[in-house]
């Protein structure tokens, strides 16, 4: 549709949440190709375990944008999706069609956060600001952490991952540039 000379463009994907998201589909697509026993066995430490526990925070980012308000402690907590591939495959698609949605405006908002360890030595709720921005820096963080925990459980079964998973993207651009002064 021309407006004038002005062409309305479809809205382009937020730049800040690109890297969370490309990360979290690095996941979906290991759960994809993982069997149902390799995603499962392990109990609390089992790769279907720390994707849930990602999924949470995940989950908790984007709720606390909307609300203003993060209480990364009061997660789902929903153990289906350590055990069942299917839910943790359609819960972490719909997690990054949330992510697609979220604007720049929104990570510019200030937001609260609960301290989870000051609130237990306290013995109430202590919170401390944020913002939308600075929480999607840690979802990225926690999530790297965690994913790198998943390849080195997957290595340890044997079972191969790709060489980027569960590494930082500073890491990988610094990779890159190593090997490119070494040619």
């Amino acid at each position: 549709m021309k407006v004038g000379y002005q062409t309305v463009i479809e809205k382009m994907e937020n730049p800040l949440t690109q890297s969370v998201r490309e990360i979290l589909e690095q996941g979906l697509n290991l759960i994809e190709k993982m069997d149902d026993t390799s995603f499962a066995d392990g109990g609390r430490g089992s790769v279907g375990t720390h994707f849930r526990h990602c999924l949470d925070f995940a989950g908790n980012f984007l709720s606390g944008l909307k609300s203003e308000k993060t209480d990364y402690s009061q997660r789902e907590r929903n153990t289906g999706i350590e055990t069942n591939r299917q839910l943790a495959i359609q819960k972490l698609s719909s997690i990054i069609q949330e992510l697609q949605t979220v604007e720049i405006s929104d990570l510019e908002k200030p937001v609260m956060v609960k301290i989870e360890e000051i609130s237990g030595l306290m013995g109430r709720p202590e919170w401390a600001w944020s913002s939308g921005l600075r929480e999607l820096e840690f979802l990225q963080s926690h999530t790297i952490h965690h994913f790198a925990l998943i390849a080195y459980k997957l290595q340890a079964l044997g079972i191969e991952v790709e060489e980027g998973f569960g590494v930082a993207p500073s890491t990988l651009k610094f990779w890159q540039e190593e090997k490119a002064k070494a040619v």
